[in-house]
């Protein structure tokens, strides 16, 4: 998490410096690209060296997204019709 008091700027240094590793190449609207948190942080760093930029954040919705798929994985006991159901009636 990046913040600056001129997010708008520091965005576009962003894109301008990334550009060429788009994921993307189709729709510039889809903004992923193929970069390390070291290489981001440098290049924040070099445009805004007053901006904060944090490397650890709770990721609450992400954790709980990946539990949730986990559940509906095939052979977990959630996701397994035969759990749903008696072996006889």
């Amino acid at each position: 998490m990046v913040y600056s008091e001129d997010a708008p700027s520091l965005e576009t240094a962003l894109h301008k410096k990334f550009h060429d590793r788009r994921v993307n190449l189709v729709n510039n609207r889809k903004e992923f690209f193929r970069a390390s948190l070291d290489e981001i942080e440098n290049c924040v760093r070099e445009a805004v060296p007053e901006a904060s930029f944090v490397r650890t954040i709770e990721a609450r919705d992400y954790t709980e997204s990946k539990a949730m798929r986990a559940q509906k994985e095939p052979g977990s006991a959630e996701s397994d019709v035969r759990t749903q159901f008696p072996d006889s009636i």
